[in-house]
């Protein structure tokens, strides 16, 4: 069955000629950019384009040679490396169409450090919802915080910056275990994969991971803060209780009962 974009011979369709409406907005250049790390450059993004091309590959349709493909998809900018069936090419080039109409969107959005922090917060949260990175970041991360307690101690680990840290090398390790898929699912699509685009994508994984640890710590943290301020109210209220009855105030039992609940206050 041919995919509903294929077609079964070379068409006179102008790829040189492609249009976007620009929208000049931060929110359309944010949301772009998000969609486009998520669907392109995360690991479930690169999976769903290879199975694309495994399904063209085996779509029979004609063979173009390099030639035909470079007059058929002049305006790509895609450096063909070598033959390949209609359905192939199709699939090879409707993606680099919807990347240079989203680069366009972005480019289109307006400039400055806010634009940019915004842009790569947007890029850092696409990576943060791929399932198997942040399956493969937890490994990683486990594996790292158990030799590092073995090295220095539970307590010398529980802290902020060593807990980023760590977060850091285990979303740095996890990306370069992907970068191989990468340069094979752009080298299929024909695009050139150089090692400045795997330092970026280590840089954004470590960025990555150490954003999501450093989140969690700070989310338990924050959590246990407030289970200690409940914990303070109760035991005020029972010390407030126990005073206008008249009785003797003694809250050390509730305070035990509280911190084998784990809402001691410290």
């Amino acid at each position: 069955m041919a995919l509903p974009f294929v077609q079964d011979k070379a068409t006179d369709v102008d790829y040189a000629n492609i249009e976007a409406q620009l929208p000049g907005s931060i929110g359309e250049q944010i949301t772009e950019t998000f969609k486009n790390e998520l669907f392109h450059n995360t690991f479930m993004g690169r999976a769903n384009d290879a199975i694309g091309l495994q399904i063209a590959e085996q779509t029979p349709s004609r063979k173009l040679s390099v030639d035909e493909l470079k007059q058929k998809y002049d305006g790509l900018n895609i450096e063909w490396d070598g033959p390949k069936s209609v359905a192939v090419a199709e699939v090879i080039a409707q993606k680099r169409q919807e990347e240079m109409r989203s680069q366009a969107r972005i480019d289109a959005g307006p400039d400055g450090y806010l634009s940019s922090g915004l842009r790569m917060g947007a890029a850092l949260t696409a990576h943060l919802l791929d399932p198997v990175e942040m399956s493969m970041n937890l490994g990683v991360g486990s594996v790292l915080r158990g030799a590092a307690a073995l090295r220095y101690g539970s307590a010398a680990i529980s802290r902020l910056a060593p807990t980023v840290a760590i977060g850091a090398a285990e979303g740095a390790i996890t990306q370069a275990a992907l970068e191989p898929l990468n340069y094979l699912v752009d080298n299929d699509f024909q695009k050139d994969y150089s090692a400045l685009d795997s330092f970026q994508n280590i840089a954004l994984g470590a960025l990555a991971g150490g954003v999501l640890e450093g989140g969690v710590y700070a989310g338990a943290k924050a959590f246990n803060r407030m289970k200690r301020g409940r914990a303070q109210e109760i035991a005020l209220d029972a010390a407030i209780g126990q005073a206008a009855a008249g009785k003797k105030i003694n809250v050390e039992p509730l305070l035990k009962d509280l911190e084998l609940e784990g809402t001691r206050p410290n």
